[in-house]
C-alpha cells in the first residue's frame, strides 16, 4: 500500500495506512488525534501499532486557510478521516466544513453563507476568522476571537436590556430606543436598551477602543435615564414632552461622558483609545444636543446654559485627552529613535 508522504516528500505514514478494522482501531478506542498549536488535527495514531513509525495512520499540513497541502493519496484512512482543519467535520464530496452556524470553504477561504448578524456583524458578510487565520479562531461561524480570549469575555459587560422596570426587553426591541424612563405599578423605573448600544462582540473583539467606548455610552445612557426617573412625580412625569426635563436629563448624561472620557486615555495602545474617543464624539455630537427628543424643541434659558456648561466641559476634556495622546506619540516616538542609536 502506498505511503502517506508529507509536502516534502518524505514517508509519514508507513506501509500501514489503513481503514479502522471493525474490532480494531477507532471502533476500539485506539485511535488517537493529535493537534497543532492551532488546533487543527495534525495526525491520527493508532496505539495498537507494533511500531512508533507504523502509528501514524493521518498526517495532515495545511495553508492558512484550512486546506490541506500535502498529499494523501492512497492514503486510505487519512482521506476518510472528515476531522480536520479547526477540528470541524469536512465533508469530502462537497469539500466544505461544518463550523455550526455555517459552512466554510477553505478553496475559498470564506464562509459560503452571510453572518447570521447581518451587517451588524460587518459589511463583509462571508469573510472567515476576519481574515487573519492565524490569529484569530471562530468556534461557531459567528464569533472570531483571538486564542486564549474567554469566549464569553464580551458578555461580562452589559449587553442585554436592563433596568429597575420588570420588563425592559420589550421597550427595546424599538430599533433606535437606547433607553427609557417608565412607570411600572405606579411607580417610576428605567431602561437601558444596551443591545441597541454596543456593537457586533467580535467588532468590540477586534477593536478594544470601541468597547471601552460602548462600557461608557451604556453607563452614562444610564445616568440620562435615572436622572428621568428621578423627576416622576408619583408616575405622574413631565417626560419628554417637557423640554426642561429632557435637558436636566442630557446635561447629566454629558458630564458623566466627559468624566469617561479618561477611560480611552488610559488605554495602553493609543490607538485604540483614538478610536474610543471617535465613538465617544460621535455620541456626543448626535445625541447630547440640548434639545427634546419630541418636537426638538430648544431648553429653557436656565437649563439651557447648564447642558451647554456640561457640553464645554466635554469638549474641554476633550481637547485634553487630544493634548495627551499627543505627547504620548511624541514620546513613543522618541524612545524608538533612542533604541536605534542605542543599536
Amino acid at each position: 500500500m502506498p505511503f502517506c508522504r508529507s509536502r516534502s516528500g518524505s514517508c509519514i505514514c508507513g506501509s500501514n495506512c489503513h481503514e479502522p478494522a471493525s474490532t480494531g482501531g477507532v471502533d476500539a478506542g485506539e485511535y488517537v488525534f493529535t493537534y497543532d498549536a492551532n488546533g487543527n488535527v495534525a495526525q491520527v495514531l493508532d496505539l495498537s501499532a507494533g511500531s512508533a513509525p507504523a502509528a501514524i495512520v493521518a498526517h495532515y499540513e495545511y495553508d492558512p486557510y484550512g486546506g490541506v497541502v500535502n498529499d494523501l493519496s492512497g492514503c486510505t484512512y487519512a482521506e476518510a478521516n472528515p476531522i480536520r482543519f479547526s477540528t470541524k467535520y469536512h465533508d469530502a464530496e462537497t469539500g466544505l466544513g461544518y463550523w455550526g452556524y455555517r459552512y466554510y470553504s477553505a478553496r475559498l477561504g470564506r464562509w459560503i453563507s452571510p453572518d447570521p448578524l447581518g451587517e451588524e456583524g460587518g459589511l463583509n458578510l462571508k469573510v472567515s476568522f476576519l481574515n487573519d487565520p492565524i490569529n484569530w479562531i471562530d468556534a461557531l461561524g459567528g464569533s472570531p476571537r483571538r486564542p486564549g480570549e474567554k469566549p464569553d469575555e464580551a458578555e461580562r459587560r452589559p449587553a442585554k436590556p436592563y433596568g429597575t422596570c420588570t420588563d425592559c426587553e420589550t421597550p427595546c426591541k424599538q430599533a433606535g430606543l437606547y433607553g427609557q424612563a417608565l412607570c411600572e405599578g405606579g411607580k417610576p423605573c428605567w431602561c437601558v436598551c444596551a443591545n441597541n448600544i454596543r456593537s457586533a462582540p467580535w467588532l468590540e473583539r477586534e477593536h478594544h477602543g470601541l468597547a471601552v467606548a460602548n462600557d461608557a455610552i451604556v453607563r452614562c445612557t444610564e445616568v440620562h435615564e435615572r436622572t428621568h426617573a428621578a423627576k416622576f412625580d408619583h408616575c405622574k412625569p413631565a417626560g419628554h414632552d417637557d423640554p426642561s426635563d429632557e435637558c436636566r436629563a442630557s446635561t447629566a448624561s454629558t458630564d458623566c461622558m466627559a468624566g469617561a472620557l479618561a477611560s480611552c486615555v488610559a488605554m495602553t495602545d493609543v490607538s485604540h483609545a483614538e478610536g474610543c474617543l471617535r465613538r465617544m464624539d460621535y455620541w456626543f455630537q448626535k445625541y447630547e444636543t440640548c434639545r427634546a427628543y419630541s418636537d426638538e424643541a430648544p431648553c429653557p434659558s436656565a437649563e439651557r446654559d447648564a447642558c451647554r456648561e456640561a457640553q464645554e466641559r466635554y469638549r474641554e476634556a476633550r481637547r485634553k485627552a487630544d493634548r495627551e495622546l499627543t505627547q504620548r506619540r511624541k514620546d513613543d516616538a522618541e524612545q524608538r529613535r533612542e533604541g536605534r542609536r542605542g543599536e
